[in-house]
């Protein structure tokens, strides 16, 4: 995505900030974004006291600790920009200038061309990729990688993921918290719940018909010889509007 872009929907305008990742509107109001929402639901990973605790127990030093887990986080950001910028053309159907840095950007790219463009390539429309969405009431914004259409007029939101620990299970057990309690608090909860709550905010702010009938689907990356792996995701919407009910109350002043 550009430094900065903006959307037009309902006579309203939203501009995304990719430097402070904000997004703001016609009216200079600021929107908080789905990803935001959702980390009040979930206990945020302390690097600090962890990695204190780690070199306590012998298995390094802590500043050493912190220094390879921020590298490890920024090549894991950069290589999932790349695939998804790749991904992004592919689906637009426009020249690829997307340069793999070495082997695994390569190989990652492959997998999403064979998957996108192969023999077995999904039948479904696109109808935007990196799709801002947002809601001027609820003040709620996200951007959604794809949005498509299958021919029997479902709608598709589409996710693209590059990050190895997708299937990995809750740490120790834990659950979300609040009206997702009953969700491990792992990667694929946060993503099921982040593409439901776009999936309210195409219906609520009038993107689409309400009885729109909808897909949710995450399509992992790998950078390995395997294919692409769609992965469908369940129907959750009273969960999402819990979540939204949640953030909205908490904004009112009195």
């Amino acid at each position: 995505m550009p430094a900065t872009s903006t959307t037009v929907f309902n006579n309203r305008t939203l501009t995304f900030t990719e430097e402070d990742h904000s997004y703001i509107d016609d009216r200079n109001l600021e929107y908080d974004s789905v990803t935001t929402l959702l980390k009040n639901y979930s206990e945020p990973f302390d690097a600090q006291a962890t990695a204190a605790r780690m070199e306590r127990e012998g298995k390094g030093v802590a500043s050493e600790l912190l220094a390879q887990w921020d590298a490890t986080r920024e090549e894991a950001s950069t290589y999932g920009t790349l695939v998804h910028e790749c991904i992004e053309q592919i689906l637009c159907g426009i020249p690829i200038t997307v340069t793999p840095r070495n082997e695994k950007d390569r190989s990652a790219m492959s997998r999403a061309w064979d998957f996108f463009r192969g023999d077995d390539a999904p039948t479904f429309e696109v109808l935007k990729c990196e799709a801002m969405l947002f809601h001027p009431d609820w003040l709620v914004s996200g951007t959604a990688d794809l949005i498509a259409r299958y021919p029997d007029g479902t709608i598709l939101i589409g996710d693209h993921k590059t990050n190895a620990d997708i299937h990995k299970p809750a740490y120790q057990g834990k659950t979300l918290s609040g009206p997702l309690s009953h969700l491990p608090d792992n990667s694929i909860s946060k993503y099921t719940m982040q593409l439901n709550i776009y999936q309210a905010l195409l219906v609520s702010a009038g993107y689409f018909p309400r009885d729109t009938k909808f897909r949710r689907e995450l399509y992992w990356i790998p950078h390995t010889e395997s294919p692409v792996e769609v992965i469908p995701l369940p129907e959750m919407q009273r969960e999402a509007y819990e979540v939204i009910l949640d953030w909205v109350h908490a904004r009112v002043p009195f």
